[in-house]
């Protein structure tokens, strides 16, 4: 299924029945995202919302994969659950509109997270492979993941 094309999901779907519909897929280059923003608008949040429409379609449970990104990072301490949006890029919007829209059905969930690492690209990986060509590496120090 191809998240970018709204008729690719309506085909996967056509047909099947589901218990619940976990919508982990996402546009993630989140820098990428500032130029690209049509693309990341339709993976991350239309795909997102027609997903959640075709399990209320069929009563099933929706669960979005969303992000951290959605918050600012100015609260002192950790963030709770009804804390206040307030994305700063592309990425985190589009991943904030999807949640606005996917919470007005009964049976979704939303789960954000962060610093999710695993095989391929990923943060762990990328300092790996720089510190093999670059004496001196530049990260941000300004956030707190867990």
């Amino acid at each position: 299924m191809d998240l970018s094309d709204p008729i690719s999901i309506e085909n996967f779907f056509r047909g099947k029945r589901f218990d619940a519909i976990i919508a982990s897929g996402a546009y993630t280059a989140v820098d990428k995202a500032e130029k690209e923003r049509d693309l990341c608008m339709q993976v991350n949040t239309k795909s997102a919302i027609q997903l959640c429409k075709i399990a209320e379609s069929m009563g099933a449970k929706f669960v979005l994969i969303s992000s951290d990104y959605v918050f600012d990072g100015t609260k002192d301490g950790l963030y709770e659950t009804n804390d206040k949006v307030n994305p700063l890029n592309v990425y985190g919007l589009s991943k904030a509109l999807a949640e606005k829209e996917v919470i007005k059905y009964s049976k979704s969930f939303i789960v954000r997270t962060s610093w999710v690492f695993g095989d391929g690209h990923n943060f762990v990986n990328t300092m790996l492979t720089l510190s093999k060509t670059h004496r001196e590496l530049k990260v941000v120090s300004d956030q707190i993941g867990s």
